[in-house]
C-alpha cells in the first residue's frame, strides 16, 4: 500500500509538471503568434506607406514636367470655375483636359501636405489623360475626380484605414467609377475617410463635411462622417450662404440643454458669414443614382427660386 501511494504521488507530480509545461508552451505559442501578427501588420503598413509615397512622388514629378513645358497655364482661374463652367470650357476647347488635370493634381498635392488627406494617387489617370479625347461626348469630359478610399478601383486597396484590408486590391472598378469614366471623368486620387462619427468641434456646414482636397474652403461633395461609415451614398448641395443677420441671431443662441455640447456647437459655427449653407441628400446603400437624382432636384429648385 505504501509503495502504491508513493507511485500515485509521483504520478500527480508528473501530471502537474506536464500540465504546467503544456500551459507554458501554449502561452509561448500565443505570444509568438501575436508578435508575428504584429510584425506582419507593421510590414503591410510600411509597404502601403511606400506605395503612397511613391505615387505622390511620381505625381509631383509629372506636375513639375507639365509646369516647365506649360508655364502660362492659369491654375488659379481653372480652380475658381464651377463644375458647369469647367465642363463648358472643356467642351468648347477653351481649356484642355491637360490644363485642368494638372491644375487639380498640383492643388491636391499641396493640400495633402497640410491635411494628409490622400491615401493614394491613381497613377493610371496619367495614361487615361492621353486617351481622354475619345470621350469628349461624355457629360464629365476631362473633369478630374477624387474618390473616397471605400470606393473600389481596380488593382487598388479599399482599406478604410483598417490593416486587415491592406494588400487586397479590388478585382474591378465599382459601378460609380465605371459610370464616371464612361462620362469622360478622370478619377485621379483616393482620399481618406473620417474615423469618428461626429466631432462638435468641427460641426460648421463647411467643416462638418470632409474637406475637398482641391479646395479646403469647399465641401468634398461626398458623404459626411456618419454616412461614410455606414456606406450610405450622400452629397451636399449649396442652397444659400450665412448672412450677417444669421451671425447676429447666433449671438443669442443658448442651445437646447444649455450644456457644454451646446456651447461647443455655437463656438464651432460662429464666424461663418459668407460660407455656404447646404442641404445634405442621402440614399440607401448602393443607390447612388437615387442620391444624385435627389441632389439634381434640389439644385433645380434652388435655381428656380433665385430667378
Amino acid at each position: 500500500m505504501e509503495e502504491f501511494l508513493q507511485t500515485v504521488s509521483v504520478d500527480k507530480r508528473t501530471a502537474n509538471l506536464l500540465t504546467t509545461a503544456a500551459c507554458g508552451l501554449g502561452a509561448l505559442l500565443v505570444l509568438v503568434r501575436s508578435v508575428s501578427s504584429r510584425r506582419a501588420a507593421k510590414e503591410k503598413i510600411e509597404r502601403a506607406r511606400t506605395r503612397r509615397t511613391e505615387s505622390l512622388h511620381r505625381a509631383e514629378q509629372a506636375v513639375l514636367r507639365y509646369r516647365q513645358s506649360h508655364p502660362s497655364t492659369d491654375s488659379a482661374l481653372i480652380l475658381s470655375l464651377s463644375l458647369s463652367e469647367l465642363t463648358k470650357r472643356l467642351q468648347e476647347d477653351s481649356l484642355s483636359p491637360e490644363e485642368v488635370f494638372y491644375s487639380y493634381m498640383e492643388k491636391t498635392l499641396n493640400v495633402h501636405k497640410k491635411l494628409n488627406c490622400c491615401t493614394e494617387i491613381l497613377l493610371e489617370s496619367l495614361d487615361e489623360l492621353k486617351t481622354i479625347g475619345s470621350k469628349k461626348k461624355g457629360l464629365l469630359y476631362g473633369i478630374p475626380i477624387s474618390i473616397k478610399d471605400n470606393i473600389a478601383y481596380k488593382d487598388h486597396d479599399c482599406t478604410c484605414g483598417v490593416v486587415i484590408n491592406l494588400e487586397q486590391p479590388a478585382q474591378g472598378d465599382s459601378v460609380i467609377v465605371k459610370v464616371l469614366k464612361k462620362q469622360g471623368a478622370i478619377p485621379f486620387v483616393k482620399t481618406n475617410l473620417p474615423q469618428a462619427l461626429l466631432s462638435y468641434d468641427c460641426s460648421n456646414p463647411i467643416y462638418g463635411q470632409t474637406l475637398n482636397p482641391c479646395n479646403p474652403q469647399k465641401t468634398s461633395g461626398g458623404s459626411s462622417a456618419l454616412y461614410n461609415l455606414l456606406n450610405f451614398p450622400a452629397g451636399v448641395v449649396p442652397v444659400s450662404t450665412v448672412t450677417a443677420d444669421d451671425e447676429e441671431e447666433l449671438k443669442h443662441y443658448k442651445g437646447v440643454f444649455q450644456d457644454k455640447m451646446d456651447k461647443l456647437l455655437k463656438k464651432a459655427v460662429t464666424g461663418a458669414e459668407g460660407l455656404p449653407v447646404a442641404v445634405q441628400c442621402v440614399a440607401l446603400p448602393w443607390q447612388d443614382e437615387v442620391c444624385l437624382r435627389f441632389m439634381k432636384e434640389v439644385e433645380h429648385l434652388v435655381k428656380q427660386k433665385r430667378k
